[in-house]
């Protein structure tokens, strides 16, 4: 009996990751594909995401998903600040019921992070209590819910409250939900004006399965809405929010920038922590901050180093796919696979990745 007759279950083991057929060849320079494409982007957006703790994550089948959960977070946010230097990312849990309690909800929530210098210094500690809760027990059940004091102290604005509505309209601003309710309380239409009205984007990751009225949030503020198929979609969802927004819009902005100098005198105190240190002094007031990117809170110049900038422009001008081509790698002297069009040097696979996707720019090209 030839072993094409034999049943499935009967035939050899087949290593089909270690197939080198024209299929495989031909899917791996497509995966190699990079998006090129010369679009404008957005460089400097807030991104705040939302974490869903209720009870409804204390399901077994949420609890391998739960933990994996903290490690991805982890390394979104050490990828997001690397990708996006001018841009900021903040934590906090999705306000919570606990047993019909009173309580804070989205939208007081949304107005307390108007204050920028707050999701500035406080980025790394809502992601460490962020994974804090994530490690304890759920409890209570998630509620979007509208507010009877958004409704008295908004209707009329006042010039402090216009003046940082208007700072905040020059940049995107951005909340991604990750929810595991199927449920959730009493949301109104006060909670869609309030996103219209400062030009909030939401999007949602729900990971038991597709709500409603989390789709309809996402679809009117121009989000997205997501329903990974397990935890390595997940991460890929998760990863896309590392590379900047593309502008649909002809809206412009100027927005002042300055890039200081680093000085090395320990007897100043900076303005950002109060503490003696060494740091860098603002170009337009003199002020000592400690670190970039940072909005001066002086003078609310954004500070920035000339590398960060650049890497944030790249993504509007990115460097062109290499052609397949033969030779020796010209950094690592290896095989190799991938030439410039420009200055026809030759790259391996390794450094090929290394310049599209860390350095953004051909090390030999004028």
């Amino acid at each position: 009996m030839s072993p094409s007759n034999f049943f499935s279950w009967e035939q050899q083991y087949k290593r089909t990751w270690e197939d080198a057929s024209p299929s495989v060849t031909s899917f791996k320079q497509i995966a190699k594909k990079y998006d090129n494409r010369p679009l404008k982007r957005l460089t400097i957006k807030h991104l705040h995401i939302i974490i869903d703790t209720s009870v409804n994550l204390d399901h077994p089948d949420f609890h391998p998903f739960r933990f994996s959960l903290i490690s991805i977070l982890k390394e979104f946010h050490k990828n997001f600040t690397f990708r996006n230097k001018v841009s900021k990312i903040s934590f906090s849990n999705l306000q919570l019921e606990y047993y019909n309690e009173p309580t804070t909800n989205l939208l007081e929530l949304c107005e307390k992070l108007f204050d920028i210098q707050d999701i500035i210094q406080r980025s790394l500690i809502m992601i460490d209590a962020s994974t804090k809760l994530l490690n304890e027990e759920p409890a209570g059940i998630a509620k979007i819910n509208s507010s009877k004091i958004f409704k008295e102290n908004y209707k009329e604005q006042t010039g402090d409250q216009q003046k940082i509505l208007k700072v905040k309209n020059t940049c995107l601003k951005e909340f991604l939900i990750i929810s595991g309710s199927l449920s959730t309380k009493s949301v109104s239409s006060d909670l869609f004006h309030f996103i219209k009205k400062n030009n909030l984007k939401i999007h949602f990751i729900s990971l038991g399965g597709e709500v409603s009225i989390f789709k309809k949030v996402s679809q009117t503020t121009g989000g997205k809405y997501f329903v990974p198929l397990n935890i390595h979609d997940f991460a890929n969802i998760l990863m896309e929010y590392c590379i900047p927004e593309i502008l649909t819009s002809n809206f412009v902005s100027m927005i002042p920038l300055g890039f200081p100098l680093f000085s090395e005198n320990e007897n100043s105190v900076c303005v950002c922590h109060s503490t003696i240190c060494k740091g860098y002094s603002c170009v337009t007031c003199g002020a000592k901050v400690c670190t970039l990117p940072i909005s001066c809170p002086i003078c609310n110049t954004q500070l920035i180093s000339s590398s960060s900038l650049i890497q944030n422009i790249y993504y509007s001008f990115p460097l062109k796919q290499f052609s397949v081509g033969e030779g020796l790698c010209k950094i690592c002297g290896l095989d190799g696979k991938w030439m410039c069009n420009d200055c026809k040097n030759t790259y391996c696979d390794t450094c090929d990745s290394f310049i599209h996707e860390n350095l953004k720019f051909c090390l030999f090209c004028d």
